[in-house]
């Protein structure tokens, strides 16, 4: 393998790497019409220089990148109270646009701009913990956020280890 030129492999998403590939980012995003990434990875790697030069270059094609790098662990045991406070709350909060099992067919889902997205497929389960705590904390588009909603932070990291029973 040389980093001359650049590799793809499409399991389970698309990845290229190889030298300059991350210049290609921008223009594939316009391409695909995506107007707001969120680009999710640790601490470190978003203080590196090629990173942060990535980022760069997304935002001065007019794209608003976001940057979530507080990635952890759950710090909420999955066991049957948890899931059962997660399944309450959902019900409450969530299943309106997400449906009963979270596969996007709520009853307000038709009426909302952007698709509520399937919850029991494999790339949404390939997230990390983390990453499904801050989009339902943070919210985007449609989707509000839930810090005030529901500001006991361990309650939503319950709803994410119920998210996770929707696994197929």
């Amino acid at each position: 393998m040389t980093f001359e030129k650049i590799y793809q492999y499409n399991f389970p998403t698309i990845i290229r790497f190889g030298m300059r590939s991350s210049k290609e980012l921008g223009d594939y995003l316009i391409k695909n019409d995506l107007q707001r990434p969120l680009i999710v990875t640790d601490p470190n790697v978003s203080q590196l220089g090629f990173f942060k030069e990535l980022v760069g270059d997304i935002k001065r094609k007019n794209i608003s990148a976001e940057v979530f790098h507080d990635i952890h662990k759950n710090p909420v045991k999955s066991d049957a109270e948890s899931i059962a406070t997660g399944k309450e709350l959902w019900g409450q909060h969530c299943k309106s646009c997400h449906g009963t099992k979270g596969v996007g067919d709520g009853p307000k889902a038709a009426q909302l701009k952007t698709e509520p997205g399937d919850f029991s497929k494999a790339d949404f389960q390939g997230q990390p913990d983390g990453s499904i705590f801050y989009k339902t904390s943070e919210g985007r588009d449609d989707m509000p956020s839930f810090k005030k909603k529901i500001p006991d932070a361990d309650e939503r990291w319950s709803i994410v280890n119920y998210i996770r029973t929707f696994k197929k």
